[in-house]
């Protein structure tokens, strides 16, 4: 079976976590966050969020074949250790089914056999487990494969996974199976999220300025809505609209808060050309400050008047460089001039100057 069709007719075992998930800010910040990161590691992603866990990560947003399985669990004072994490016990008060933590992520590998690639819990607390080599104690590492614990505590997992999921042999997931430690702050991950964002942005953009709580805000509230999906859905294709986000989202996203483009150097660009046809210094000076004001709104992706201001100037001016590659062609004037009134027949009550409209034209043309 593929994938696709795996995960589209593969029963969810329950729904409880995405009606509880408005709880469970710090489980949608790590994933936020996991997200951002894969991006700048350009990496091929497809997050899925409260669907068979708390975030399954795909290998592709068209054609996924793998699957990573995450459980985001957090405690304020204790470690886990290795008698908690196989604990079997109902997981919320709601849900009636017993599981351990680790019956729960091994779940997965039984749904999926052959598409696993690994079954990971994080937390924001360390592991408290034997290792292999006795020089080092797990709670020095922020990550741990089970295969590099002691044999014991592989024996124990084997047993309990055995009788929790009632199997014939032992399950043999050691390799399979992480453990890892977030930095991430239980007390203020937002604040923690957004910090992490704008590092990364200053590391690949260096020296720009970005509005990072619009860009951090536009993502957790899309994850939250897909978390909050309880909707079956009937084709993988709607599966994609009503449970994940990937890339391509992430892109959109960082295109429309200016990620990416340096508008300092664009500006420059367009004065040259403004000069050239002979706009006088007054013109200019007036372009020049509503093109810094379209510049912060556009940084907004939730300023939906402006989403739509530069939806219609996008086809207009694809359609003036059909023209032009036709052999038609027009003065910069007679191109803003039109663009105006284009713009204006669409949108009749647009709170936005002339000046701006006439800024979202030269930036469209010269991007």
């Amino acid at each position: 079976m593929s994938l696709k069709r795996a995960l589209t007719k593969t029963a969810v075992r329950e729904k409880g976590g995405a009606r509880a998930s408005a709880r469970l800010d710090f489980q949608k910040d790590w994933a936020l966050w996991e997200m951002f990161r894969r991006h700048y590691n350009k990496e091929e992603y497809l997050f899925f969020f409260d669907f068979h866990d708390d975030v399954v990560i795909a290998d592709s947003e068209d054609s996924p074949t793998r699957l990573e399985f995450f459980q985001v669990k957090t405690d304020a004072k204790k470690q886990w250790t290795l008698a908690a994490l196989l604990r079997v016990k109902a997981l919320s008060k709601k849900k009636k089914n017993k599981q351990s933590i680790l019956g729960k992520l091994f779940s997965n590998k039984i749904k999926f056999p052959t598409h696993i690639t690994s079954l990971n819990l994080v937390s924001n607390q360390a592991f408290d487990i034997t290792l292999k080599s006795t020089d080092k104690k797990s709670t020095d590492f922020n990550r741990i494969c089970l295969k590099d614990t002691s044999q014991d505590a592989q024996d124990k997992v084997d047993a309990a996974l055995k009788k929790e999921h009632k199997l014939s042999s032992n399950p043999s997931a050691h390799h399979l199976m992480h453990l890892y430690v977030t930095d991430l702050s239980l007390n203020d991950s937002s604040t923690h999220a957004k910090g992490k964002i704008g590092e990364i942005l200053e590391r690949e953009h260096p020296g720009k300025k970005f509005p990072i709580g619009v860009i951090y805000k536009t993502i957790f509230d899309e994850v939250r809505i897909k978390s909050n999906s309880d909707k079956d859905a009937s084709s993988f294709s709607e599966l994609l609209l009503l449970k994940s986000l990937g890339k391509r989202f992430i892109e959109k996203v960082l295109q429309r808060s200016g990620v990416g483009t340096d508008y300092e150097k664009l500006w420059l660009t367009v004065l040259q050309t403004l000069s050239n046809e002979n706009y006088t210094a007054m013109e200019i000076a007036t372009l020049s400050k509503a093109w810094r004001t379209y510049e912060i709104h556009k940084m907004d992706p939730t300023n939906d008047v402006i989403k739509q201001l530069t939806e219609i100037i996008s086809k207009y001016i694809d359609q003036i460089e059909a023209k032009h590659s036709k052999g038609e062609s027009s003065t910069l004037r007679e191109i803003l001039k039109n663009g105006i009134e284009t713009v204006r027949e669409t949108i009749t009550k647009l709170p936005y100057g002339n000046d701006l409209i006439s800024a979202a034209l030269l930036m469209r043309i010269y991007e």
